[in-house]
């Protein structure tokens, strides 16, 4: 890609290279079958850090050494021992501490969206992201075991890793992936330590490997990159529809040990192969009697008597098989697809382990990259209890995972990551709808959408009352109840997907001004807000109900006294928390705004607004954004939830009983952020915009009306601010 600018690169080595306990380190068969592959490619793609470039380089290159320091043996290189009295090969690791390779670059034009908005994975961008493409893993005798690019973005920078496969597999990445970025994040590491003995192998066969008449690859011989026909694209599942694969397939077979995982691959077994059209015109006379291979890659740890720890520096996996015609596999369904998978799975015992190292000491096999896979086949790797989005650097969580060139080929499915295909796969893929109902598709993984519920003052006034004739009190507020009805509805809405015994909390941002004394000015251009949260079971507050769930708002809401929030300033200032908006778990709602700010009364000179709206700052899955109703005593809620749970509440007789359906027709030179200021400095910008009816003008204007937004960041003031300013405006 001509926008990749390499600035530097360095050999990085261990800061400590004395004391290391091995020099050398055979590789086991579980290495040697894959030196004629390529490299593991994987990366990170974070939103752009606050600290300046330079220093960040230096500070990851700097925890990347003490990384090293750990997993010493990834700065070495293979060793290549010629066997004169057989005629055979040996490879070993040794740790010579040559170095790993550290690259600084940048894309010049490319941003975070480049990557993330297209369909289909910009190829021509991901893969210049990364070093060593088209390095096959025996080139590791000199060339690193281990290389990172570390490109800046527009608006973002990726992390990419190449680690060789032959000295490691995925458990093995991740693990140094984890560790550098602890390390890069608190200093030190709480990760237990990698374990680079073979001892595991001891009673089974002898070390080293002699591999005979191995030959090197001439460099025609070599593919560097897939063809240009396969292309990729990111599919995302669900929880709630992988449980509901889960539980057709075991359904149709009548069990209950098909998983999670293997479902879906057999969900994606039938749909892939019949994109691919393999049956033209599929009859129960006229079936297919072609083969149709899934390859899965299976970890070998957990199958040995006594289990290899996860922290074994090394390949622990093999390859196998499920196999049947096309014509069975389609006429069989989801429940015969995932049923294959799990029975050569279930075959891998310790036994068949031990066969599989016993023979390929016998008869070492070496297959290349594309020799692996055939026609109409599929391979799987990976596996999605890799810790990937928990590497911090100390800038926030990736915000998607990408890899590189290595080991692309037609059929092959990286777990967390995406699937490579032929182009005309893809389309025929994306063009099945029963496939396409199950996958979430493209970014973002939950699809959100909003909704205005507008609830009229009357109807308010009825749930305020329900709830406080529930709860034998008159303390709720008219808001609270309200509250305590979205949480209660919304968690009924989520039953069914969630559970009973799920956590929900609700978050609501509480006006600090009025609780100080003397109380702070409405006046006052900063934060004052404060996180209040209450929490239940899902259970628990769909059998308490309105009263229950509002009076816990109202008792959240008493407790935040003014000793409460000089301990919050106190604790803030011991220990500096920065909230990242991004990270807010699943079944959290929180409300911010306030029906109390003057929304409506915006005019700037002719007329009124009809509607108020905000911009995409700080949405995610159950945030409720509150404001008032154009007539007063009413308000609305704007809703951003997954579509699932909107179109529940839409079906829910309850909650839309108490909806009611609306139709439109002095400068300062410096000023100190407080700590309610830099708990925000995560958080996107705060966006509200007014709608009104048309205004001639020159200036640009919608057809019949004219839209008026307004952008402010959220570390500098809150909404009582915001809209200070705007009414001041108007």
């Amino acid at each position: 890609m001509e926008n990749i600018r390499f600035i530097s690169t360095t050999y990085v080595q261990p800061q400590n290279q004395i004391d290391h306990q091995f020099t050398k380190l055979e590789l086991t068969p579980c290495d040697v079958q894959l030196l004629l592959v390529e490299t593991i490619q994987k990366g990170l793609l974070f939103h752009k850090p606050d600290k300046q470039s330079l220093k960040l380089i230096e500070h990851l290159k700097a925890s990347f050494s003490r990384t090293l320091d750990i997993f010493y043996p990834l700065a070495g290189r293979l060793a290549v021992t010629e066997n004169e009295d057989d005629n055979t090969t040996s490879f070993s690791l040794d740790c010579n501490g040559a170095g790993a390779e550290f690259v600084h670059a940048a894309a010049d034009g490319v941003t975070v969206a480049d990557i993330l908005d297209p369909v289909l994975v910009p190829d021509n961008i991901v893969y210049s992201l990364f070093l060593m493409n088209g390095v096959l893993n025996y080139e590791g005798k000199s060339k690193p075991l281990l290389a990172v690019q570390v490109t800046d973005l527009v608006d973002g920078i990726f992390i990419g890793m190449t680690m060789n496969h032959s000295v490691g597999d995925g458990t093995c990445f991740w693990n140094f992936f984890n560790t550098w970025s602890e390390i890069s994040r608190s200093g030190t590491s709480t990760m237990a330590k990698p374990i680079f003995g073979r001892e595991f192998l001891d009673g089974i066969i002898h070390l080293p490997i002699r591999i005979p008449f191995f030959q090197y690859l001439n460099p025609e011989d070599k593919v560097v990159l897939p063809m240009p026909s396969l292309k990729q694209r990111v599919f995302h599942f669900r929880k709630e529809k992988i449980a509901a694969l889960k539980s057709k397939a075991n359904a149709q077979m009548a069990t209950c040990k098909i998983s999670s995982l293997q479902a879906l691959m057999g969900h994606l077994w039938v749909s892939i192969t019949r994109a691919r059209g393999l049956i033209s015109s599929a009859t129960e006379d006229a079936v297919s009697q072609e083969i149709t291979k899934y390859i899965v890659i299976v970890g070998m740890r957990q199958r040995l008597h006594v289990p290899l720890s996860d922290q074994y520096l090394g390949n622990a996996v093999l390859f196998v098989t499920a196999t049947t015609t096309v014509g069975e596999l389609l006429q069989g369904g989801l429940g015969f697809a995932a049923m294959e998978p799990n029975k050569v799975i279930a075959l891998q015992t310790e036994q068949e382990v031990k066969t599989f190292l016993e023979g390929f000491v016998e008869n070492p096999s070496l297959p290349k990259g594309s020799a692996v896979m055939k026609s109409n086949s599929l391979i799987t790797g990976s596996s999605p209890r890799f810790d990937v989005y928990g590497n911090d650097f100390c800038w926030g969580r990736p915000v998607a995972v990408r890899s590189g060139s290595g080991n692309k080929v037609d059929g092959k499915l990286t777990v967390f990551a995406g699937a490579c295909l032929w182009s005309e796969t893809l389309q025929a893929l994306a063009e099945d709808e029963e496939f396409m109902q199950k996958s979430t598709s493209s970014l973002p993984p939950v699809l959100l959408e909003q909704r205005m519920f507008h609830f009229s003052k009357e109807n308010i006034a009825g749930i305020k009352a329900k709830a406080n004739s529930q709860m034998g009190t008159s303390k709720i507020s008219s808001l609270q109840a309200l509250l305590g009805h979205l949480w209660l509805s919304i968690a009924r809405a989520e039953c069914h997907s969630s559970g009973t015994d799920q956590e929900t909390k609700y978050k609501v941002l509480v006006g600090m001004r009025q609780r100080l004394k003397p109380p702070l000015p409405d006046q006052y251009l900063r934060n004052a807000v404060l996180f209040g949260v209450v929490k239940s079971t899902v259970g628990n507050l769909v059998e308490q109900g309105l009263g229950w769930a509002a009076w816990e708002m109202s008792r959240m809401v008493a407790s935040q006294t003014e000793q409460e929030v000089k301990k919050f300033l106190e604790d803030w200032m011991e220990s500096p928390q920065v909230t990242n908006i991004r990270g807010v778990a699943n079944r959290i709602l929180l409300t911010g705004s306030s029906p109390r700010f003057n929304v409506y009364g915006n005019d700037f000179g002719w007329g009124r607004p009809v509607a108020v709206r905000s911009g995409a700052g700080n949405k995610y899955d159950g945030k409720l954004t509150v404001f008032p109703g154009a007539e007063e005593g009413n308000i609305e809620f704007e809703a951003c939830l997954s579509s699932e749970t909107l179109q529940a509440l839409a079906e829910d007789a309850e909650f839309m009983d108490s909806v009611t359906n609306v139709r439109a027709s002095q400068l300062l030179h410096r000023i100190e952020l407080t700590p309610w200021d830099l708990t925000r400095m995560k958080f996107s910008y705060m966006q509200k915009g007014l709608l009104f009816h048309k205004y001639h003008s020159s200036e640009k204007e919608l057809a019949d009306g004219i839209f008026i937004s307004c952008s402010v960041n959220h570390s500098v003031v809150d909404d009582t601010s915001f809209w200070h300013f705007l009414n001041t405006w108007s």
